[in-house]
């Protein structure tokens, strides 16, 4: 379905409406958002919404997301309704301070009224002020408590796996991971979106990873991205990396998804929290999967996940070009060094005097290597508690 054939009808909510047009700007190269604000007004039946985008346009499509998302909240839970009516709504979130009970002298209560949030009488929700106060406040809190550790395995240092809901397909194995400056997905898992592959744009941005290697992406590609549960969930579209390299996850969340979503992690908990209008949305991990994916990424058929990117993000540069020609030099029998063939002469003398003159420093094999002080770096099983370990 073409954009401009996307139509809220009457009675369709926004979320909705909203839901069917992201996935008809997926299909288009180089959108032009000039294009989509027009076509988005012509057809959109939310006045508060079309009122703002007339106001102040946007540039960008996550800033479109996320003010359109203020309008399905607004829409779904109508915060300027009665109390009455937003108390049935929230009546079972944890996240909200409750009153405590009413301390005036029932004797002089107005007994024709009744407040829900207290249950009791004197006063009815609709006119109790502080219960608006706390709506409002509660989806700006974050915390972390015991709750949040109910079905997680303890001991632990498995990393936050979960599934995401990416195009509009469930993807498993999502590493979520605030050391990663980019999204990243695998090529096998790309394939699987049904994403024709016009629609990435080439980069040539090299990736690095925990090995040191560096991959070159097949290329960059918006993707929607939803976090939670409707109807508590949130949308974005944000940028992936595509690299076709051996990966023991299928995809990264990394810090663009993380901080435009305003989330908070905690690996400890296992979840995932970021906050709507409504209330405080939890993501959680999947354990299995996690330690499923730490044996994965060391055996030989994972190479290291990828997690930064070298010079400056999404750099348009050339390919590497073919490593220089090198040759060994040895100073002593087992103390070789490895140099390139490209330094001047003045260069190359210069530097074999500095190693010559500093070959003790160096560890030229493993007898060299006298230990590391505990206090610096220690290693430890991370076995099940009650469990006795076996050897294998």
């Amino acid at each position: 379905m073409g954009l401009t054939q996307v139509t809220q009808d009457k009675g369709e909510s926004l979320r909705e409406y909203m839901s069917q047009f992201n996935r008809a700007t997926l299909g288009i190269k180089n959108l032009q958002m000039s294009s989509v604000i027009t076509v988005l007004l012509s057809r959109l039946r939310n006045h508060g919404f079309r009122a703002s985008l007339l106001k102040k346009p946007v540039d960008l499509m996550t800033e479109l997301l996320r003010q359109g998302e203020e309008y399905i909240d607004q829409e779904e839970i109508q915060l300027n309704a009665p109390l009455s009516i937003i108390l049935r709504e929230i009546s079972a979130l944890k996240e909200l301070q409750w009153p405590e009970r009413l301390r005036s002298d029932p004797s002089i209560r107005d007994h024709s009224r009744r407040c829900e949030s207290h249950k009791d009488h004197g006063h009815t929700t609709d006119q109790y002020r502080t219960l608006r106060s706390e709506v409002e406040r509660f989806g700006q809190s974050f915390t972390f408590n015991d709750g949040d550790q109910e079905g997680v395995s303890l001991p632990h240092d498995d990393a936050l796996v979960i599934t995401g809901d990416i195009a509009d397909f469930d993807v498993k194995r999502v590493l979520v991971d605030t050391g990663s400056a980019a999204n990243v997905m695998c090529w096998k898992a790309f394939k699987g979106l049904k994403i024709p592959t016009n629609r990435l744009n080439s980069i040539n941005t090299p990736l690095q990873g925990f090995g040191g290697g560096t991959v070159i992406p097949e290329g960059i590609v918006d993707l929607l991205v939803v976090l939670g549960k409707h109807p508590y969930s949130m949308t974005l579209i944000t940028l992936f990396l595509i690299v076709c390299t051996p990966m023991a996850y299928n995809s990264i969340y990394g810090r663009p998804i993380i901080n435009s979503a305003g989330a908070i992690i905690s690996t400890q908990h296992q979840c995932m929290k970021f906050s709507t209008s409504r209330r405080i949305e939890i993501v959680r991990g999947d354990q299995l999967t996690s330690r499923r994916c730490y044996v994965d990424s060391i055996r030989h058929e994972a190479d290291p996940i990828v997690l930064t990117i070298e010079k400056n993000e999404f750099q348009q540069t050339q390919r590497f070009e073919p490593a220089e020609e090198v040759e060994v030099v040895e100073f002593e029998e087992g103390k070789k060094v490895v140099i390139g063939r490209s330094l001047n002469e003045v260069d190359r003398m210069n530097l074999l005097k500095m190693l010559r003159e500093n070959i003790e420093v160096f560890a030229w094999g493993t007898d060299d290597l006298l230990g590391v002080d505990p206090s610096i770096a220690q290693h430890r099983l991370n076995n099940m508690a009650g469990f006795k370990p076996v050897t294998q």
